[in-house]
């Protein structure tokens, strides 16, 4: 079996062999599939892999796009080449069903986050879950994007202000060493803050002596100032997917209650995959609501309905919950699964 990759995934792999030169691929003889990585969303790079896509479809049985960023600019792709020998290992869930392409999944925000954390497991036991803090949520919305300007909206309007910790970024082109508090708070202990401008929390820095993406570092001293937590994920107005990153991962790993500022399902998306959610102690309807006005709405009114109970009697009611959802993070195998799934697909 040839495999043409731009991946280093197949590359120890005994049974193929791998080609980096898409002609030498094209023209080579025998039964062969290729494997690329999804590029981070930009029409330029879409509109190159389309083309690349067109190329070799006819002369291969399989071709595997591997998508760690699930956007909107990527769903449109996915669904422009829903095809029979097209395969997406996707970073998320996808609302519709495809007719003839096959999708597995790619965990990689699990994956990478979690691999940080179960080497450092000593940085989770300095996180209280359980007692009651000053504050009742942390909302760390990031980038402006619409959703989480109605989450935004909702605190100010509310009169919320005090009993959250709220950061939100105003201004993109300013690196985060010249925000105020308001916008941006770093990790104190551990974190080395970079001399460079730093302007998107992807980027790599220096915590606790190893290299992490800076949006994968659990803020505990927020947590501990924090009893639970708001995730405003990626994406939150098109309903068509769900994008699992790294911002719901650090909630679970702390064994904390969330709700979540996302596109439709993604509670019911997340649950599938066997982590429990919240429904029964607050109302996670919102997570229905194809309005995403709406949702935010909801989710803020769940922000006002737990601001107004006994943290103490919300979290004991949590701990089977929250206990489970961190061992289900921590003892899948997220790399594995997805490298065994995607041998087996192109085998």
């Amino acid at each position: 079996m040839i495999i043409y990759t731009d991946t280093d995934f197949c590359d120890d792999w005994s049974d193929v062999t791998v080609i980096k030169n898409i002609n030498i691929y094209t023209n080579s003889p025998g039964p062969k599939s290729a494997v690329f990585h999804a590029p981070f969303p930009r029409h330029l790079d879409f509109d190159h892999l389309e083309e690349t896509f067109n190329q070799i479809y006819d002369v291969s049985e399989k071709i595997v796009l591997l998508v760690s960023e699930l956007h909107d600019v990527t769903t449109d792709f996915i669904e422009k080449f829903d095809r029979p020998r097209i395969v997406f290992f996707l970073n998320g869930d996808l609302n519709f069903k495809l007719t003839y392409a096959t999708t597995y999944y790619w965990h990689n925000w699990f994956e990478t986050t979690t691999t940080f954390y179960k080497n450092n497991l000593t940085l989770l036991d300095q996180l209280d879950p359980y007692t009651v803090k000053p504050k009742y949520f942390d909302i760390l919305l990031g980038q402006k994007r619409p959703h989480r300007d109605e989450i935004f909206a909702y605190i100010k309007d509310h009169n919320l202000a005090d009993q959250v910790v709220m950061t939100y970024i105003n201004d993109g082109m300013q690196s985060f060493q010249n925000k105020q508090t308001d916008e941006w708070i770093w990790e104190s202990a551990g974190l080395e803050i970079p001399n460079w401008p730093i302007r998107h929390t992807v980027r790599p820095v220096k915590y606790h002596d190893q290299i992490i993406s800076l949006s994968q570092i659990i803020p505990i001293s927020i947590y501990n100032e924090t009893a639970y937590s708001l995730v405003a994920e990626t994406w939150g107005i098109d309903n068509r997917f769900t994008f699992n990153t790294e911002k719901i991962v650090k909630p679970i790993l702390a064994e904390r209650l969330f709700l979540v500022a996302s596109n439709q399902y993604y509670l019911k998306n997340l649950r599938a995959l066997g982590f429990k959610t919240f429904d029964g102690i607050i109302d996670e309807r919102y997570d229905l609501e194809p309005d995403y006005k709406l949702r935010c709405q909801m989710v803020g009114q769940q922000i006002s309905f737990l601001s107004q109970q006994p943290q103490d009697v919300i979290l004991s009611k949590i701990k089977e919950i929250t206990h489970h959802n961190k061992q289900l993070m921590l003892d899948t195998d997220w790399y594995n699964d997805f490298l065994n799934c995607l041998h087996a697909t192109i085998i």
